[in-house]
């Protein structure tokens, strides 16, 4: 009995090391994601209420929209090094039609064809320049372990990667991104209650032309439950009640540390 027990705390610290010793960075030069979301305006130019019979009749007037995210260059912003992301987006309606043209067109939604993003990565952390509202680095990604996620190993063209549940239906793999918007988390993303979503999915990944991960590698070949991350890695993070990580304490208001809320007045 206790010679198991040796072995699978073994293999237990053998996973942790991996995680720790063999984290994958996110942010690469060369590195591309394929994304693609579908949408349906719920309001069209009167801005009355539409409503479809069926998720058929809602792709036939839904906008979509092909992602493309390209590590460009390290530059620097906010006197930090930092990677840019240039964004290329080609929207169309479901005959190939620009969203420029398309009847499904409206006044008030604006989809811009090119964007430049700013990110960085440090501690198993990603950081993304808010640039709109804070414009202050904001947490996109924290692959510190918290508790609060359940990780596993996937095995995806002989490799294996950590894969963190983050909701139901939204997950993030180590060294690729989340399983819908790829470089963004998908927990910080604005939303407005006029786009109603069919589908957000990142198609792959490549590093200089060469593909690395698709879509359908994020639920392939999970083995190995790293429960023991959870038991050997103190929540010591800062984070809002939402539950997103904080670079340092606010200087007033609710914060949870180690479990428990805590008040700045």
């Amino acid at each position: 009995m206790k010679r198991i027990v040796f072995i699978c705390g073994i293999l237990s610290m053998a996973l942790i090391g991996y995680a720790q010793d063999g984290y994958r960075p996110l942010l690469k030069l060369g590195r591309t994601w394929n994304v693609k979301s579908v949408f349906v305006l719920t309001v069209d130019n009167e801005r009355n209420k539409r409503q479809f019979k069926d998720m058929n009749e809602a792709y036939e007037h839904a906008i979509t929209e092909e992602l493309t995210y390209k590590v460009v260059e390290e530059t620097k912003m906010v006197d930090r090094t930092c990677f840019r992301i240039a964004l290329s987006v080609n929207a169309h309606d479901q005959s190939g039609v620009p969203y420029d043209e398309s009847a499904e067109k409206v006044s008030w939604l604006t989809i811009p064809q090119e964007e430049n993003l700013y990110m960085y990565e440090e501690d198993r952390q990603v950081f993304l320049y808010e640039s709109s509202e804070k414009q202050d680095w904001v947490l996109e990604f924290d692959f510190s372990v918290p508790t609060s996620k359940e990780v596993q190993t996937i095995y995806v063209n002989n490799d294996n990667y950590l894969r963190y549940m983050i909701q139901s239906d939204l997950c993030w793999v180590e060294g690729v991104g989340s399983n819908k918007f790829g470089p963004r988390s998908g927990l910080n993303m604005l939303g407005t209650s006029s786009v109603y979503t069919l589908e957000d999915k990142l198609l792959s990944v490549y590093d200089n032309n060469k593909c690395i991960f698709k879509y359908e590698d994020f639920s392939g070949g999970a083995t190995n439950i790293v429960k023991a991350m959870k038991l050997c890695e103190p929540n010591t993070g800062i984070f809002d009640l939402q539950g997103r990580r904080l670079i340092q304490k606010p200087k007033k208001g609710v914060y949870i540390q180690e479990g428990k809320k805590r008040v700045v007045k």
